[in-house]
């Protein structure tokens, strides 16, 4: 059974969304990083056009550059997890009128949409969702905070984020409870890892001028990743050592491993150690 907070009801109520402790977040690529070619604020929430974020000591600090009304964060989520109906709750501080709304494709399928009021307080905003009819399931659901339609520059602070199943109200809603660093991190990793530059060494092998490097990943990732590779490897195989001249790039990839491949001056059969000189974004999100 789930564990989490419990609702007015006594059941446990638990929180679907990845990484929603703002407070402390996994951000394996940086505050406002990218994994590959797509912008993060952190791990599992992407930027929406416009939006800049940065760790302040009470929550994620997100900033319009006042060119877009959509500025924010989202995650996504398979729709064969919802429920019915859901409740997504969103705590922070939000100076300029917010929108919350969860919606697959480009909108044309919605879940629920409400704004909100600009209010200097703290406060919890909350949104009912309500499933709708014919998905196959399969479809990744857009939960999007965006904290300044009026594209006005100011800045607006999260706190947390949950989704619930049920329906619940301001009086009713569960305490929010952090997972806690570790399951976050564990989480997170079914849909990104990043591979630091010159942090890690791997089991390599080289035959007819190409060396491999066999990269396992110790959490499953939820399908076969996506590899960006942004740089060389340095290598030692057999009696040979040095650093490729190219950067290297991805071979084959599966759930639990991904091989990354690059050019070497070792023309024969050989085994060693592969140290990668650049970062390697493995993303398997939606």
């Amino acid at each position: 059974g789930a564990t989490g907070p419990k609702g007015d009801t006594g059941a446990c109520a638990y929180n679907l969304l990845d990484n929603s402790d703002f407070v402390h977040p996994v951000a394996q690529a940086g505050v406002n990083g990218a994994h590959g070619a797509t912008g993060y604020a952190v791990d599992r929430w992407m930027l929406t056009s416009g939006a800049t974020v940065s760790q302040a000591a009470d929550g994620l600090k997100i900033v319009s550059d006042k060119t877009s009304w959509t500025a924010g964060i989202q995650q996504r989520i398979e729709a064969k997890r919802f429920a019915d109906v859901m409740t997504l709750a969103v705590r922070g501080v939000f100076p300029v009128a917010c929108r919350l709304y969860a919606y697959i494709g480009s909108g044309t399928v919605n879940f629920g949409t409400a704004y909100f009021k600009g209010e200097a307080a703290e406060r919890t905003l909350i949104l009912k969702l309500t499933k709708p009819e014919g998905l196959t399931g399969d479809e990744a659901v857009n939960l999007y905070i965006s904290p300044d339609t009026g594209s006005t520059g100011t800045a607006a602070v999260v706190r947390w984020a949950a989704l619930y199943e049920g329906e619940y109200t301001a009086e009713t809603l569960p305490p929010y409870e952090p997972k806690g660093y570790a399951e976050e991190m564990a989480e997170c990793l079914r849909y990104y890892r990043q591979i630091k530059a010159d942090a890690q060494t791997f089991a390599g092998y080289a035959t007819g001028g190409m060396a491999y490097a066999f990269i396992p990943l110790a959490q499953a990732m939820r399908v076969a990743p996506t590899v960006t590779v942004s740089g060389k490897f340095y290598y030692t195989l057999g009696s040979a050592q040095g650093t490729t001249t190219e950067t290297a790039t991805a071979h084959n990839t599966n759930a639990n491993r991904v091989v990354v491949k690059c050019a070497v001056s070792v023309t024969g059969v050989c085994t060693g150690v592969i140290t990668p000189q650049g970062d390697i974004d493995i993303s398997a999100d939606l």
